[in-house]
């Protein structure tokens, strides 16, 4: 019989790919539960139910699996984790940024996540564990931005900080079913950082196709140690976000209502 007391709350963390969140994962252990529609990990923390939900890269169908994905697994906090682009040249590798508003290039509509306090008591734990980060808002994307061209106009016509693939869904789709909603996103490219044609070796899943990426190193040699720096960047950014989740699950018993 496990004589450990039932979990006090949920923390439901969404993120695309497995790099991002292996640090994390580790650290609490995590059991793979499902597989389908999302890969789905469980742990438990400090009390707490951690629920990890590996979205895929990108947001297309992501409002629908997220609003079912709520309705099984009532939480007490979404969290919209994982690596974001930065589109201003004073944003770095593995600076940590916790979103004040979420923009999308599909819509003027922006939303707000839950409360100015839990952004604040965000920040303040980064801060509060020696991790670079900052309050900005976060443009959401269909495409990736791979130029630091695109990135600049990026900025300038939204006014956004940093950019990724499916965090305005998430916050759609939570908000929506009256669930707190955060997204602290990590840094992994600046700006003058091309981004890898990863769409030539990646499945939708974000899994490689190892065969697809045997063949684009073929064609392009050199895209090599462009890999292998995004591998070493892609490390420093998920062991910033597995510091700062396991930071805010300590915290979460206090946050609940």
């Amino acid at each position: 019989m496990d004589d450990r007391p039932a979990p006090s709350g949920r923390l439901l963390v969404y993120y695309a790919l497995a790099s991002e969140i292996l640090p994390l994962r580790r650290a609490l252990r995590a059991a793979q539960v499902e597989r389908e529609p999302l890969s789905l990990w469980k742990a438990e923390r400090a009390g707490v139910e951690v629920l990890l939900a590996e979205t895929g890269i990108g947001s297309q169908g992501l409002n629908e699996q997220a609003t079912a994905l709520l309705a099984r697994f009532p939480s007490e906090l979404v969290l919209s984790t994982g690596f974001a682009g930065a589109l201003r040249p004073d944003l770095t590798l593995g600076e940590l940024v916790v979103a004040d508003r979420l923009l999308s290039d599909q819509t003027s509509r922006a939303l707000t996540p839950t409360g100015t306090e839990l952004l604040r008591l965000a920040a303040e734990l980064a801060h509060s564990q020696g991790l670079a980060c900052r309050r900005a808002p976060l443009l959401t994307v269909q495409h990736p931005l791979r130029s630091a061209a695109s990135k600049t106009r990026a900025a300038e016509t939204t006014g956004a900080a940093c950019a990724d693939m499916e965090s305005y869904a998430l916050a759609h789709a939570a908000l929506a079913c009256g669930a707190r909603f955060l997204c602290v996103r990590a840094v992994l490219d600046e700006l003058e950082d091309p981004l890898p044609d990863y769409e030539q070796y990646l499945k939708p899943t974000g899994r490689p196709a190892w065969g697809r990426l045997a063949r684009y190193l073929l064609r392009h040699p050199a895209e090599l140690l462009a890999l292998r720096h995004t591998r070493a960047r892609t490390r420093r950014s998920a062991k910033v976000l597995a510091q700062f989740v396991l930071a805010l699950i300590q915290r979460l018993p206090s946050l609940q209502s």
